[in-house]
């Protein structure tokens, strides 16, 4: 049941977010609401797009790990598990501010370019080709297993330069550190997601030490590469990077196209219409981002000065929480945003990938990787797409998208 602050681990906005958002914004595009993190006694949480723009432009706020939280006996929340996980997850560039941020970031942006991505493509189509032949031949066809997330996970590793992981494995890890990260710091989760880290860290090392004698023009072979400067990143920063891009490059690109298809699904006038017209695609791409985006919150991040917004005063210390998937039905900005239209005019700024210094570094990579798939759905699927069973969403709050997602390929 929700209460009348608004609380972001109610089990209903999770369920139905969207009516949610629509009811508390009704109240404010800025409210104080539950803390997100133990130990404070509320958290701002932003629903208005243009507001959230501006925070998240901000030069004042920095991440929280929990280990600077008033008002709590840390050692009696911050388990030794948790504790060593946010000292991994802290060298994120995600969770940096400049200037250690800025010179993180910088050792990923040239594999992320728009032009050294392309030459991936072709490689993912052929993936995407070999997974439909594969999941065709049956009478049902269960999108995020056979076909969103292996996509996904294979388009990561060729920009890291590495073989795909197993799937089943892969993804068994990366739910466990999920829901590290997710809202409400659960003590149960950092235990598994200790373990999971730790599977992963041995993964990337072991891929660092082939790399070393099989270097290529890949993100690993450029992050291990001598530099000529006095940025050459230490062997614990550049694990850390490749957690973060092996996490983030897949997770939500597979939640993304899921939340695709179930959203043409729900919408078949829009599905016909993107059959007849496949130059639309790029365009419904952002609308489906927009309408059902798979990031609905920012982590938590406490302003380091006073912030004003008109009549709202963040003071110092204070956390703030951007709803991201508020924002983007914010009628302010997307006028009737309940409805959904790919042929929406959707020019002007957008908040799907985020804002400001922590803009998504991956969103070429995503766009590509969301286009080929829909490109090959479109092209070899029947035109009406039907659901053998009610979609499962995935149990998280902050990254939401389809756990279980089946189409009926065949009469049964």
């Amino acid at each position: 049941m929700t209460s009348s602050l608004f609380n972001p681990l109610d089990s209903d906005i999770r369920l139905n977010p969207y009516e949610a958002y629509k009811r508390f914004a009704q109240q404010g595009p800025i409210q104080r609401g539950h803390a997100s993190i133990p130990g404070y006694e509320s958290t701002w949480y932003f629903f208005g797009f243009e507001e959230a723009r501006q925070v998240l432009k901000a030069p004042f706020h920095k991440p929280l790990f929990g280990t600077e939280v008033p008002n709590m006996d840390v050692d009696a929340v911050l388990t030794n598990d948790r504790s060593l996980i946010w000292q991994h997850l802290s060298e994120w560039p995600l969770f940096q501010n400049p200037p250690i941020h800025t010179v993180r970031r910088a050792l990923l942006v040239d594999a992320f370019k728009e032009a050294r991505l392309a030459t991936l493509e072709e490689s993912i189509r052929r993936d995407a080709d070999k997974l439909l032949d594969n999941a065709l031949s049956k009478s049902t066809f269960e999108i995020q297993q056979e076909f969103s997330y292996p996509l996904a996970v294979g388009a990561i590793s060729k920009v890291l330069g590495v073989s795909c992981p197993d799937i089943f494995w892969f993804k068994s890890v990366t739910k466990k550190l999920a829901d590290v990260l997710d809202l409400g710091y659960v003590p149960d989760a950092y235990a598994p997601g200790m373990a999971a880290l730790n599977e992963l860290i041995t993964y990337i090392e072991e891929a660092i030490e082939w790399k070393k004698s099989h270097l290529a023009d890949d993100l690993i072979s450029q992050l291990i590469k001598p530099l000529n400067s006095d940025s050459n990143p230490d062997h614990n920063t550049i694990v850390s990077l490749i957690t973060q891009v092996l996490f983030a490059g897949q997770e939500t690109v597979a939640d993304s196209i899921g939340i695709a298809v179930h959203t043409l699904i729900n919408h078949p006038n829009q599905l016909t219409l993107l059959h007849n017209n496949p130059a639309l695609l790029e365009n419904a791409i952002k609308e489906i981002l927009r309408f059902d985006c798979p990031v609905q919150f920012t982590g938590s991040r406490a302003a380091s000065e006073d912030i004003n917004f008109g009549e709202i005063k963040i003071a110092a210390g204070e956390t703030t929480i951007i709803a991201l998937g508020a924002c983007n039905h914010d009628a302010k900005r997307f006028p009737n945003p309940e409805i959904f239209d790919i042929q929406r005019d959707l020019s002007g700024p957008e908040l799907s990938f985020g804002h400001g210094i922590h803009y998504c570094l991956g969103v070429h990579l995503a766009r590509m990787v969301m286009r080929v798939a829909l490109e090959k759905l479109l092209e070899r699927l029947p035109e009406t797409w039907v659901l053998d069973s009610p979609t499962i969403w995935r149990n998280n709050n902050v990254l939401r998208g389809p756990s279980t997602l089946t189409l009926r390929l065949k009469n049964k």
